[in-house]
């Protein structure tokens, strides 16, 4: 680029620069009331600093607290806290199954009396209705 494109380019600049901030000059100096609305969208238009929210140094230290619980949940869940020392699986699951309870006995019906209970059944049962043609 010639040297007389790149200082051309930076006088436009420099001018839009001083134009723009002329016009905010003019802009922000005004009041902003109910009926100022035109056309296209102004500084008036721009929402107030909302006043009912927390201060970013209360973020910051929810996060960190965050942060710290989580670290804390990992320590204490991770694979090195877990498991048996060497030689007190074998002590563990012989508690385990002394303390466990035998599966009660299955009671198997006398196949008369299923036989019964069947013919009752289907004494009872009522045919499906028909299916309308």
């Amino acid at each position: 680029m010639p040297k007389a494109s790149r200082f051309a380019a930076g006088l436009l600049a420099l001018s839009t620069a001083a134009s723009a901030g002329t016009v905010w000059a003019a802009t922000a100096s005004t009041a902003c009331g109910p009926g100022d609305r035109g056309a296209f969208p102004s500084f008036c238009d721009i929402p107030r600093t909302p006043t009912d929210i927390r201060a970013p140094a209360a973020y910051k230290s929810v996060v960190v607290d965050t942060r710290q619980a989580g670290r804390r949940v990992v320590r204490a869940t991770g694979p090195e806290t877990f498991g048996l020392p060497l030689g007190e699986a074998d002590a563990f699951s012989r508690g385990a199954q002394a303390e466990a309870a035998p599966p009660p006995e299955v009671s198997a019906m006398p196949p008369e009396d299923s036989a019964a209970i069947a013919a009752e059944l289907r004494k009872r049962a009522k045919p499906p209705p028909r299916r309308p043609q």
